[in-house]
């Protein structure tokens, strides 16, 4: 059987759960239960975080919106380091707003 991977693409390939090699584009042979193929998406991804509630150094209660740009720069490592490596920016971008704005007074 075959895989595509497109050009922003890189599909990582497993042999009985195990890596073999990270996939560049083209077309590919996987072949069915020896083989297993994993893609990873290479484009600038935009992401919301959601809405943060955060108290100011001198007690004010502010609401910040906030947007984050990523790209993964290594299909290995996003693909078996992380579980969920889109979930562990998300969540990485929320804790670092919300602790940046802590030491910080309104007028500020």
């Amino acid at each position: 059987m075959f895989t595509i991977v497109k050009e922003y693409e890189r599909a990582i390939k497993f042999r009985f759960g195990r890596f073999v090699k990270v996939m560049n584009p083209g077309i590919r042979l996987v072949v069915p239960f020896i083989h297993e193929s994993r893609k990873v998406d290479l484009r600038t991804i935009t992401q919301d975080v959601s809405q943060q509630k955060c108290i100011t150094k001198d007690n004010v209660t502010i609401t910040i919106n906030a947007v984050v740009y990523y790209k993964v720069s290594d299909a290995k490592k996003a693909a078996l380091e992380v579980k969920d490596c889109f979930f562990a920016v998300t969540q990485l971008a929320q804790t670092t707003l919300r602790n940046s704005l802590v030491g910080f007074k309104l007028d500020e």
